[in-house]
């Protein structure tokens, strides 16, 4: 059994999952699996993933549609790796990101999760884009302030599951903020080992959900 497993959930995003898979296989860290699971994609996704099933640590799981918590819990509930990770389908990972991420893990046994870094990569470069604070909405923080976006949780599954999984649709947030008051033992990386894509796409479900779709400047990401 592999230690890690990875998962993208991913809807229409056929676009941009092959350079998502890609990164994940560049890894210098190869003890992993890597679950591609798609939330009932309409588009060419399954056909862009097949030519990646050749190698043996990827696995594709076409489901029904069913929204990204729901999907990223099915694929916590049915792995049986000690460590899980995940990656957006329009995001991308550092090299580096699952040996860092392993690494602190395997140093201090008593940690339940790790909490990495990333950087971001935005169209509009020369803004400073702004997003809703989860925990003051009224309020408004620079991107690079968000204090976690899912790509960059990462530690023991059954934490994940002993927190309750991810719910809604600010789901990354809200799951590290419930391991936390729940008093999970948890460290932060400070080297960025995450591509974080902002506002790559118009179509992302967050824009759709706030109304704001054409705009990414006051909302934060939630595409799959």
């Amino acid at each position: 059994m592999v230690q890690t497993t990875i998962f993208t959930a991913t809807y229409n995003r056929s676009h941009s999952i092959s350079q998502t898979i890609s990164s994940v296989l560049k890894q210098s860290n190869r003890d992993f699996e890597y679950w591609i699971l798609d939330d009932g994609s309409t588009d060419e996704t399954e056909h862009r993933v097949r030519p990646f099933l050749v190698d043996a640590r990827v696995k594709y799981f076409k489901l029904g549609h069913h929204g990204q918590a729901e999907t990223l819990n099915w694929g916590l509930e049915h792995c049986r790796s000690e460590y899980v990770g995940f990656v957006d389908s329009d995001d991308e990972l550092l090299p580096d990101h699952v040996s860092t991420l392993v690494g602190v893990l395997n140093a201090d046994p008593s940690l339940d999760f790790v909490l990495g870094s990333f950087i971001v990569v935005s169209p509009e470069k020369k803004q400073v884009l702004r997003v809703a604070d989860y925990f003051h909405p009224k309020k408004t923080i620079p991107v690079s302030k968000i204090e976690c976006v899912l790509g960059i949780l990462f530690g023991k599954r059954r934490r994940f599951l002993d927190a309750g999984g991810f719910v809604g649709d600010f789901l990354d947030i809200r799951l590290f903020d419930v391991m936390k008051k729940k008093g999970f033992k948890w460290k932060k990386v400070l080297s960025p080992t995450y591509r974080y894509f902002f506002g790559r796409f118009d179509d992302s479900l967050s824009l759709e959900l706030t109304g704001q779709r054409g705009s990414s400047k006051q909302i934060e990401k939630r595409t799959l």
